[in-house]
């Protein structure tokens, strides 16, 4: 079905107003208003007719109520309508004077009467207002007064401490009562008893001023509709009052009523006021004609929700990660519990708009738009459930490598609030968007290798998306999926992808985004290795090959993993390696190579023979391509602080001698000098399980420098540094760990543990 007029804005944004016109129906009741619409017109009883349309909150009674009034305006017999609103009546004492005021106006507007027939009316209808007016207005100024001194009096007479000046404080309390408020309430009685007069009690009993009432009315031409709606939002008191305006004149022709509420409210509101009394056979005594609103057509419901969805996910960006059958298990399995009304799916839609907007960041969208609709229904319409959630990250997105009973208890405790007709349906929405804790639903255990796939898919199950769908932002420094999309669309141009990750780099960016990548390591295609890899290569220097924590891989090794288990998808030896070849001839880094070829190099230590990545040919040609580099990256004078892993395998691989000469040329220098301390200097982070935060401690080993340098040759150096050297932070704890290491040393200290001094 076609969203198109339906919803036409970005944001589905509703007033939670009615419908006020047939052509507004969107759920078939239209022929329901129209019938209803001919049944008013053709009233011609003696009596006035009096409808009810029963339906719970959010059903469409008022929609019915505006629908009836447009066919009624369409139709050539002129019906005069009166929309009474007691909401608008400021206090329950006002109901009676409102509802005679609001049917006199419409008796002057009208035009279901002769001018002659139409002013005799008013003069009558008048009369009678005027009458009840006066005589309540009057019984209420003759009760009042003596109820105001009966009060002021028991005040005076209770509030007094001492019981002799008691008779005093009455005496004088009503005296001054009396005074006060002679002037006001004389003229107040003198202006009521003119007004009981005025409106001809002298000459007319209340029943023939009713009579004549009742007799002009009978020659209306057309009825006069009075709607009230929403009488089960009043006070108990308040709805009586109209029940009971209703039913002292319920014997005008003429006058038909339709009463719009839900009917369980308003018997339990009549039980209230009268004590006990049966409220369905109270309403039976007013109501002639009850309806209720029609059932709703489920179907209906359903496509106007999908939609407004439809309409949502009209974005490629917002609907890039939609599956049809992960939608289909979601939306029956709970979601749909939620949408019976129309107003229902309004609420919701203009809630899930506001929210979709916000996800959307530069032609990307950083969540996954099933989760986020589902998430939405348990925020709109289970907010304790959706509260759990969000404060138990671990326990929902923490794959479980086996039993927890105190987990189970947590997880199962979320669905304690919510009623027994919709548990199932939670606890289904809450398995399917959290397969890590399914098991605790009594649902499946679910291996490590899926949780790339919840990434790439920005499911919040996912550990590093859960967050935002819940912030409705991205964590500070998060990447983007824009900025994702971006670089996967860019890896068959080398220089479109270095430009990229080149932009991450400087906003801070890039060892994250490494980190993300790995999750789509195996999804780029293989015709797109050459420029691909070439340009992660050229990037790779700015990798630290230090771990981050106790339990995080370096960047440069998740770098390392995204090559190996990209090209493992082609499963040709030869051809990998060519491609292997063709990058690392063609970039201008260091690193990240050499950091490869070592991990792919066979490891004779090992019993087990790994098997081979590349062929042993192509192997040695990758070797003696990082040989090359290193030359180059000296001449260019980019030479990166983490070094030390490839100094060790040139080593290896090309003998001392060149190594060597490589670092005796690089102290030469201040600069040189302090970058080769840097590259040596190690760190050690340690937590014990008290501490609250892990403990760094640096080091420099003496065999290390050794491997390369005399020491004595780069103490000399060292000690011949200036004392007032400017230098960073860094370099000051590179010299100062050095001269621990040279202390030791000359203390005679084995060097196998640089922390032994302590």
């Amino acid at each position: 079905m076609s969203s198109k007029g339906i919803f036409p804005t970005e944001h589905l944004f509703s007033s939670d107003r009615p419908i006020t016109r047939l052509d507004e129906d969107k759920l078939d009741r239209r022929s329901f208003a129209e019938q209803l619409a001919r049944a008013v017109r053709g009233w011609k009883g003696n009596d006035s007719l009096v409808i009810a349309l029963y339906g719970p909150w959010g059903t469409g009674k008022s929609s019915i109520k505006n629908m009836v009034i447009d066919a009624l305006r369409a139709a050539p017999e002129r019906v005069t309508v009166i929309d009474f609103n007691p909401w608008q009546v400021a206090s329950r004492a006002s109901l009676s004077e409102a509802f005679f005021d609001e049917l006199g106006i419409a008796l002057r507007k009208g035009t279901i009467a002769s001018k002659k027939v139409q002013k005799r009316t008013i003069s009558n209808w008048k009369q009678y207002a005027a009458r009840l007016k006066s005589s309540k207005g009057l019984l209420d100024l003759l009760i009042n007064p003596w109820r105001s001194i009966l009060i002021v009096s028991a005040v005076l007479l209770f509030g007094s401490s001492i019981p002799d000046l008691r008779p005093v404080a009455i005496t004088v309390g009503l005296v001054y009562l009396l005074i006060a408020a002679l002037l006001t309430w004389s003229s107040k009685v003198a202006e009521q008893i003119a007004a009981f007069q005025e409106s001809g009690a002298e000459k007319e009993t209340l029943e023939e001023v009713k009579s004549a009432v009742r007799k002009e009315l009978a020659e209306l031409s057309a009825p006069i509709l009075v709607l009230i709606d929403d009488l089960d939002r009043l006070t108990p008191t308040a709805l009586l009052k109209i029940f009971q305006l209703v039913k002292a004149n319920g014997d005008f022709p003429n006058l038909v009523y339709i009463l719009l509420c839900d009917r369980p409210t308003v018997e339990k509101h009549i039980r209230e006021v009268m004590k006990g009394a049966d409220g369905r056979d109270y309403l039976e005594k007013i109501v002639q004609i009850p309806f209720d609103v029609p059932l709703l057509d489920r179907q209906r419901i359903r496509e106007i929700l999908f939609a407004g969805l439809n309409t949502l996910l009209a974005d490629d960006a917002v609907s890039k990660n939609f599956d049809q059958t992960r939608w289909g298990n979601i939306f029956f399995g709970g979601v749909e519990q939620y949408f019976s009304t129309l107003r229902q799916v309004n609420r919701y839609l203009s809630s899930l708009s506001f929210h979709i907007s916000m996800f959307k960041t530069d032609g990307g969208f950083d969540v996954n738009v099933i989760d986020l609709i589902a998430l939405e229904a348990l925020r709109v319409y289970e907010p304790e459930v959706y509260q759990a959630l969000s404060e138990n990250k671990r326990l929902l997105t923490t794959l479980s490598r086996g039993p927890n009973d105190e987990a189970r208890r947590k997880l199962n405790a979320m669905l304690d609030g919510v009623p027994p007709e919709r548990a199932d349906g939670v606890r289904d929405i809450i398995k399917r968007l959290f397969p890590p804790a399914e098991w605790a639903f009594g649902g499946s255990h679910y291996g490590a290798d899926l949780a790339e796939a919840w990434y790439r898919d920005l499911c919040v199950c996912a550990e590093d998306v859960f967050d935002r769908y819940f912030h409705f932002v991205l964590p500070k420094g998060e990447l983007s999926q824009a900025a994702i999309d971006r670089l996967l669309a860019a890896t068959a141009d080398r220089a479109a992808l270095r430009d990229e990750l080149n932009k991450l780099a400087a906003n801070g960016q890039l060892e994250l985004t490494v980190d993300r990548l790995e999750a789509y390591k195996q999804q780029i295609p293989v015709a797109h290795a050459v420029p691909f890899l070439t340009a992660l290569f050229d990037v790779g220097d700015q990798l630290s090959d230090k771990n981050r924590g106790l339990f995080e891989l370096s960047p440069a090794t998740h770098a390392r993993r995204i090559i190996y288990w990209y090209l493992m998808q082609e499963k040709d030896l030869t051809r990998r390696g060519e491609l292997l070849r063709t990058s690392m001839e063609q970039t201008d880094g260091l690193l990240l190579p050499f950091g490869f070829t070592s991990l792919i190099e066979p490891n004779p230590n090992r019993e087990e023979r790994a098997e081979e990545f590349v062929p042993a040919d192509i192997l040695r040609d990758l070797k003696a391509i990082c040989v090359e580099k290193i030359t180059a990256v000296k001449t260019a004078g980019r030479i990166p602080d983490d070094l030390a892993s490839v100094l060790y395998r040139w080593r290896d691989w090309a003998g001392p001698e060149a190594p060597s000469a490589f670092c005796t040329g690089l102290i030469e220098t201040t600069d040189g000098l302090l970058r080769f301390l840097r590259i040596f200097l190690g760190c050690v982070r340690s937590q014990s399980m008290t501490d609250r935060i892990v403990t760094l401690r640096w080091y420099i080993r003496r065999s290390d420098i050794e491997a390369f340098l005399p020491f004595d040759l780069v103490e000399a150096k060292v000690n011949a540094l200036p004392e007032n050297l400017e230098s960073s932070v860094e370099d000051k704890r590179a010299i100062e760990q050095f001269k621990i290491t040279a202390e030791r040393r000359r203390a005679g200290r084995p060097d196998d543990d640089p922390f032994a001094r302590n």
